[in-house]
Parts: structure tokens; sequence; C-alpha cells
């Protein structure tokens, strides 16, 4: 057999191993087995420093605790998984903001396009009552009589009157002859009350006494046969106004934080913007009720503009006698609060928690017989009566500022924002900017409150 000697191979032509090659696999293999042993020596002697060492500091190594079983008692803190819910703490939101909340859920918003807001005052239908500014005695039979009222404006050639309450002829009719309005006079003759069918005319009755304050109802007018046109009666508006209001609220986010994996990561980020949202919320609810209207500039010289809530507006307050609110008493509210107006036959009365009391203690059994139902996310209960129906609702507002037998009826017909950019947000990445690593999100709201024919709105206070 012949032997072949080339670079990097030696051995028979089969392939078989020469004394060549297996020396050299004895020599590689003591090598290795050498390094081994070197190590093997160097780990003892490390591991007979580091004894002597803890021996020297009075120390046990490797001293684990032992026990019988897995328990709690014998798990370490830092090994159990923290296991911390991620449900946002519950908030009755609409019960913290109940006025903003009926009013977004009724779409009582309209988009403007101005900074001052302007509305008429009430609707422009004429007045239908006046009052004698000085009592006058009665005047002669057929004769006319000039007499004094707070409105000579109102009234227009052959007007009829009616004097409801006249000490001397309750439900006199009166005819305007002329009017004054510079002076402030009326002009007019009795109407005499026909006896029989007959068309002859007939002389005008008596002007009856009229004592000063006494109520005077326009009723409608009487034209003759062929009569000319009569004046025309215009009614110039009243206006009333108010400031478009910004809010704003922010929360922010540093990149580090949102990319970090813990077990509060997105629940901190819920839980704070749900939070942030309603507290913005619970300031344009208190300003829906107490703010004030301003124009200033601030100290960087841009403009700043307050909103005006519904009591800067309403001025009727209806009392009621602490611990002494009755069934008669309740019903004498209604009758104060649908009647002499013009607002619509539902109206909300948003109480504090004592007048709220004062209402359940009112023969308790018949007031949680009452119907209670939501009315857009809002727990109302429903005094009916024939005059109108009033929702009763809790503010925990009121409570919060410190109102106490306190409350405020309004007329959701007679109010609603006015919006120069609706509740919403943004995202905002200020990375982009290059001013800081962290993003934010932004809600803003640029409104205000339209409250119309505030007639129809009351407060409540207890004393």
């Amino acid at each position: 057999m012949r032997t072949q000697t080339h670079a990097g191979k030696t051995g028979h032509e089969d392939g078989s191993a020469t004394p060549l090659r297996d020396m050299m696999k004895l020599r590689s293999g003591r090598s290795a087995l050498a390094v081994l042993f070197l190590i093997a020596i160097a780990l003892v002697t490390f591991d007979a420093l580091g004894l002597q060492e803890a021996a020297a500091a009075g120390t046990t190594v490797n001293a684990m605790a032992v026990a019988g079983a897995l328990k709690e008692t014998t798990t370490p803190d830092d090994h159990k998984v923290r296991d911390v819910s991620d449900a946002v703490t519950f908030s009755d939101e609409s019960a913290n903001v109940p006025l903003d909340q009926m009013m977004r859920r009724a779409r009582k918003r309209k988009p403007v396009h101005n900074v001052a807001i302007e509305w008429e005052l009430r609707d422009r239908t004429p007045a239908r009552r006046d009052t004698v500014n000085g009592a006058a005695t009665a005047g002669a039979a057929g004769a006319a009589k000039t007499i004094a009222v707070d409105n000579a404006a109102l009234w227009r050639a052959n007007d009829l009157i009616m004097l409801p309450n006249n000490a001397t002829t309750a439900g006199a009719l009166l005819l305007v002859t002329s009017t004054n309005p510079g002076a402030g006079t009326i002009t007019v003759m009795a109407i005499k009350v026909a006896t029989t069918k007959s068309t002859s005319p007939a002389a005008m009755g008596t002007v009856p006494a009229v004592a000063d304050g006494e109520v005077m109802v326009r009723m409608t007018n009487s034209k003759t046969e062929s009569d000319t046109p009569s004046a025309s009666r215009i009614v110039t508006p009243d206006m009333l106004f108010n400031f478009i209001h910004s809010y704003d609220a922010v929360v922010e986010s540093s990149t580090h934080r949102k990319k970090t994996k813990n077990y509060t990561s997105s629940h901190d980020l819920a839980v704070n913007q749900a939070g942030t949202v309603i507290d913005m919320r619970r300031g344009i609810e208190y300003n829906n009720f107490f703010g004030l209207p301003s124009v200033s500039l601030a100290e960087n010289g841009e403009l700043r503009l307050t909103q005006a809530g519904i009591l800067h507006y309403v001025s009727q307050t209806i009392g009621y006698s602490i611990g002494n609110l009755s069934e008669s008493g309740i019903v004498d509210i209604g009758e104060e609060v649908f009647t002499g107006n013009t607002g619509s036959k539902k109206r909300i009365l948003f109480a504090d928690a004592k007048l709220c009391s004062e209402l359940d203690k009112l023969q308790l059994a018949k007031m949680q017989n009452l119907p209670t139902r939501m009315v857009a996310g809002v727990r109302t209960t429903d005094l009916k009566g024939r005059h109108g129906d009033l929702s009763i609702v809790h503010h925990p507002g009121f409570d919060e500022i410190g109102k106490v037998h306190f409350g405020v009826v309004v007329d959701q017909a007679n109010v609603s924002y006015a919006e120069l950019e609706a509740l919403g947000h943004q995202d905002n990445d200020f990375r982009k900017t290059g001013v800081k690593d962290s993003t934010a999100k932004w809600w803003q709201a640029k409104q205000t409150l339209e409250v119309k024919n505030p007639e129809t709105h009351y407060i409540i206070q207890g004393s």
C-alpha cells in the first residue's frame, strides 16, 4: 500500500489513519486535558481564598433559607407579581356637571363667529299689562278721562282696556281715545254695557276711579265701520350680551414614560385623561352658574375675556323658611316659577344637598313615589303640577362651594351654548418642534352662555 503526503492531508490512499495522524491526535487530547486541569486548580484556589475571607469576616457562605413547602410567608416580596387593577375609578361624571351634561346631550349649542355675543332679551310680543301711575277719581257720565300710566307708549287709539280688580267696577272696560307718551298719559272712555239687542248708538259709560298701581290689561282693539288702519305697534328689542370664554386642559407624558413597560403605563394615562376632562367640565359648570363678564389685557398684552353665568342675569329670588317647607309651599313655588312669564312648562331645579333633604323629608312616602328618571344621563325627580313640571336635580357643585338651602331654577328652553370652538382635543408631539421629548393631549373649548328671557329663571334661597 502506497502512502501519500499532501499539504493538509496525511495517510494511505484508502484514507485510513497513519502513525503520524495518531500521534497528532494524542498530543492534541493531552493539551486539552492539561488546560482543564489548570482551570480546575485555579477555581479551587479561588474558592479556598473566598472561604478564608468569609471565615475572617464571620459570614456564612451559600446559607440559603430552607423551608418545607412554598408558601406566601416564604416568598420574598420582590418575587411577588404586583396585581394592580387597571379599572378607572368610578365617577358619575354627569352628576358633577348636570347642566353642562344636559345641554350637550340636548344639543343646546350653536356656532358663532365673534368673541362678543348678543341676543334679544325676550320675544317681541307687545306687553299685555300696564299699571296706573297715580290714583285718579271717577269721571263724569259719558265723558273722557285722562289717566297717568307707567307705559303710555304701549297704547294705541281704539285699544280696549280691562280693569280686572277695580274696586268700584271689577272687569270694567275702557276705550282708549288718544295717547300722550311724552306726558305718560292716556285718555279713555268707559264702555257702557248694552241691555237690549238694539244697535242704536248709546251714550258711553262712566270711567271708575282707579288706584295707584292698579293693573290694566290690554285686551284687544275695537275699530269702527270703514275705519282707517291702526297705528303700528313695533317692539324694539332689549339686548343682552356675553363674551367667549377660552377653556383648556392638558395631559402630558414623556416619551420614556409612554414606552416603559410597567403595570401602570396605560392605566396612568387613561386615569389622568379622564380626570382632566371632568375637571375641565366642572370649571365650565361653575362658570355657567356663577361666572361674571369681563374684558381685560393679560400681562403679555393678549385679550382675556370671561363669561357671565346664569345668576348674572337673574334678579328674582323665591325665599322659604328653613325647616318649614310644606306641600303648600312647594305648590306656591311652582306657581311663582311658571306664571307671569313666557317660559316653557318644564323647568329644572338644581339644588344643594340641604334643599334636596328638605324636599325628601316633605311627606317622604309621597316623594319616594314620585317618578325618577334619567334625563341626558342625569337623575331627576319630577314634580308635576297644573302650572308646569319641575325636575329636581341634586348639584354636588353647590355643596362643594358651600351653598346651603340653595337652588337655581333653569328654563332649559331659554339657555344655550354659543361656541366659537366646540369642546375637543388635539395631540401635540413636542419632539417635532424640538421643544422637549414628550407628547401631550390638549383639550380646548371656546364658548359662552346665552341666557334668554331671564324672567323664566329663579333663585331659591332658604332663610
